[in-house]
């Protein structure tokens, strides 16, 4: 998949339900000529929502301390940590 103007490398998991489908896309790029992950990141991922993309987010793999974490990139470009909360708003999306 494609973050920018980099190509990444990875893993996707679609869930579906009738129309509606939830893709969640995490990857890396594979080498120099593919691109990087920016923001300093370890990886990327997308959140993505089939028929409304405005409910999808772009997360950014961090190294923090001794474990790394998930940030979302909102759209005006801050950065927030992914909890499970927010997770459950994706499924929710999917499920409602």
């Amino acid at each position: 998949f494609r973050v920018g103007h980099s190509t990444m490398v990875g893993l996707r998991l679609t869930l579906a339900r009738g129309l509606r489908s939830l893709t969640l896309e995490a990857g890396w790029p594979r080498g120099p000529r593919d691109g990087i992950v920016r923001g300093g990141g370890l990886a990327s991922a997308l959140v993505g929502h089939f028929g409304n993309r405005k409910a999808d987010e772009e997360l950014l793999l961090l190294p923090y301390e001794d474990e790394p974490r998930w940030l979302v990139i909102e759209k005006t470009g801050a950065r927030t940590e992914f909890f499970e909360d927010r997770v459950r708003v994706h499924l929710n999306r999917l499920l409602i």
